[in-house]
């Protein structure tokens, strides 16, 4: 990235934890806004040279100098650091500094190496790197002030750690920046912000109403098992729930583990046997099964627990009730954000209370903008589908349509089970889906509306089979994308040789270069033989092995094309956005949430539709679409 006509600093703080007051124990919004918070120290380099320490208490003057210096010389300020959603949270609360341009080395390294490093802490990504390691005082000084740590004669090197750190955040960027696209600099800027600047409020006494209700709900569950001798211990232990069910007559349903390949119990709210015996004919059987999905369902008790101590904090400037939207950069292998502190903000459903309890300030609304069936569209269009892409193009309802091939007659949109199937077969069987999976995925999916469907096993093969001979561009991407599989490591290294191109991505070896130039990663690629003579690849994503196949391949390359489509729909409008005074606040998937004032409404819409529909230079023939929604409470705008 050029960075001319800037000031660029690296910066790390050192703050004081100790045993109860911990990120480990604390959301990153908690530990800084706490009484309890101390800035030790702060490293700062720029570009070349040694790292400064600057001194607990002299941090203020060092901030006020930099606003000064930017003033004075009209120079942005870009500011790097290693976990940068933390260090510009302190700065921007602690210290009322916002750079001009966020840069988070952590971001980068996931963006660059994903899955081919275990960790992108700082430690991991210097040893990946061959720098030299991040020291261990940090065990020393636990519960120690900078006071403290003066007494003990480790002041000296507690500046060494901080300097060191500070040293290393620089060259892992100068190892980096170069590689990555400068587009994504301004990404990732941009969706730091919708945490360490959040302009987002929730309400707390929705929040209140809603924990009673689920906290109420598991209790009656729990209540209705103990007459029979079964504690909470009992339901939450798949072991001891399996002979509790077998006492009542019934098998244990099991399933194999996508995570180990290995057989075990299926006792998840998505397994389909499970949940079926929520409708055996022994009460006592239901119960307990009841109980258990109550009970081992702490998801949203917990995370409606941690909404509600970041809404009671009071952020300067902004007061109580704020809710920050961390993700996180490059979590998957695909490039797709995942979800930040615990929150899982990436996935608030659309009937979620969470969601419904997120809105802004008066005299400002929410504009969602959600990529209309993306990854449908980007897959007709890259396996050269072209009915289906002129279907989209036309504006059909290609899920009525598709479900017309299913039951041989004409379906509308008034034919609401039928249209749900066909919906659920375009959006899930271009990968290659399985019958009993995509049986299990219309039960589960249709459970949460008022017509819940089971299909028959010859329902489901029926359906998977007429859309293979119906699509069969689709099928047959897959077969050539197995291939690409089975001579992936043959391939030139990236930069010693020409890749193979496919459409918009090209492969090295063990590696895809997406149409923005970022790189997926498929480190320790392998094809490894099983009990029945078939086999299958897999590769190592950091510490877990992960198979894939042609259909699966494409569905990777699918989940990061459309991340580009809609990532960098976010980038163009960063600039027009800001004119009107809005902006990104938050980013799920393939929908980009902005703050928009009241009398800017119209403009906004037709920006951000214009942009979501832009096709990208490298798909020019795409037909993309968006739905647009707009309200002051998120939950509202769908």
């Amino acid at each position: 990235m050029e960075v001319p006509n800037v000031t660029m600093l690296f910066a790390d703080f050192e703050t004081f934890y100790s045993q109860e007051y911990s990120l480990r124990k604390m959301s990153p919004a908690e530990y800084i806004l706490d009484p309890r918070f101390e800035a030790i120290c702060l490293g700062v380099a720029g570009l070349s040279g040694a790292p400064l320490l600057i001194d607990g208490p002299e941090i203020p003057a060092f901030i006020h100098r930099i606003k000064r210096h930017r003033i004075e010389h009209n120079t942005p300020i870009v500011m790097a650091s290693h976990n940068a959603q933390f260090d510009m949270s302190i700065l921007s609360w602690r210290y009322d500094f916002r750079p001009d341009l966020i840069v988070d080395t952590i971001a980068m390294s996931r963006t660059m190496y994903g899955p081919k490093f275990p960790s992108h802490s700082l430690d991991a990504v210097a040893r990946e790197l061959g720098l030299a390691a991040k020291g261990s005082l940090i065990k020393q000084v636990k519960g120690m002030t900078r006071a403290d740590i003066i007494a003990c004669g480790l002041w000296e090197q507690e500046k060494e750690y901080c300097l060191h750190d500070t040293w290393l955040c620089r060259e892992i960027y100068n190892h980096l920046y170069t590689k990555m696209p400068p587009d994504e600099f301004i990404l990732h800027d941009i969706i730091t912000r919708c945490t360490t600047e959040p302009l987002l409020r929730v309400d707390k006494q929705l929040l209140q109403d809603h924990l009673i209700t689920v906290q109420q709900q598991k209790a009656a569950a729990l209540a209705q098992v103990e007459g029979m001798g079964v504690t909470k211990a009992d339901l939450m232990s798949n072991p001891k729930l399996a002979d509790i069910l077998r006492m009542l007559g019934v098998e244990p349903p099991k399933k194999i583990s996508g995570r180990t390949q290995q057989e075990t119990y299926a006792f998840a709210k998505s397994d389909e046997d499970f949940l079926a015996l929520r409708d055996h004919p022994n009460v006592m059987v239901r119960a307990v099964v009841d109980a258990r999905l109550e009970t081992k369902s702490t998801i949203e008790e917990t995370r409606t627990q941690r909404f509600l101590k970041i809404a009671d904090l009071n952020f300067p400037g902004l007061g109580t009730c704020i809710m920050p939207m961390p993700v996180i950069i490059g979590a998957a292998h695909t490039h797709r954000f995942g979800g930040g502190w615990d929150l899982n903000v990436q996935n608030l459903g659309r009937d979620s209370v969470l969601r419904d309890a997120i809105y802004c300030d008066d005299d400002y609304v929410l504009l969602t903008v959600d990529a209309k069936q993306i990854e449908a569209r980007f897959t007709a269009e890259f396996c050269g589908q072209e009915d289906l892409v002129q279907a989209f193009r036309d504006g059909r309802d290609v899920y009525a349509d598709f479900a017309s091939t299913v039951f041989s007659r004409e379906v509308t949109s008034a034919n609401k089970v039928e249209r749900f199937v066909g919906k659920t077969g375009i959006l899930q069987l271009g990968y290659a889906c399985g019958w009993a999976k995509f049986q299990h995925t219309v039960f589960i999916l249709s459970a949460k509306t008022d017509t819940p469907i089971q299909l028959t096993d010859a329902q489901a093969i029926d359906v998977v089979q007429k859309y293979r001979g119906r699509f069969r561009r689709i099928q047959f991407t897959w077969k050539e994308l197995d291939h690409i599989l089975s001579i992936l490591h043959t391939l030139p290294e990236f930069g010693q040789g020409e890749g193979l191109v496919k459409k918009c991505v090209t492969f090295y070896k063990n590696l895809m270069i997406g149409p923005t130039g970022l790189p997926i990663h498929f480190p320790d690629l392998r094809y490894l033989e099983e009990e029945d003579g078939m086999g299958s690849w897999w590769f190592r994503d950091g510490r877990f092995q992960r198979r894939t196949y042609g259909a699966s391949l494409l569905e990777t390359i699918a989940q990061h094309c459309c991340r580009c489509i809609v990532m960098m729909a976010a980038v163009r409008l960063r600039n027009s956005m800001q004119g009107i005074g809005a902006r990104l606040v938050h980013s799920a998937h393939d929908e980009l949430v902005y703050r928009v004032p009241v009398q800017h409404v119209e403009t906004a819409k037709i920006w951000a539709t214009l942009e979501m529909n832009r096709p990208p230079p490298w798909m020019p023939n795409i037909p993309l679409a968006c739905d647009i929604g707009v309200n002051t409470r998120y939950g509202e705008t769908k």
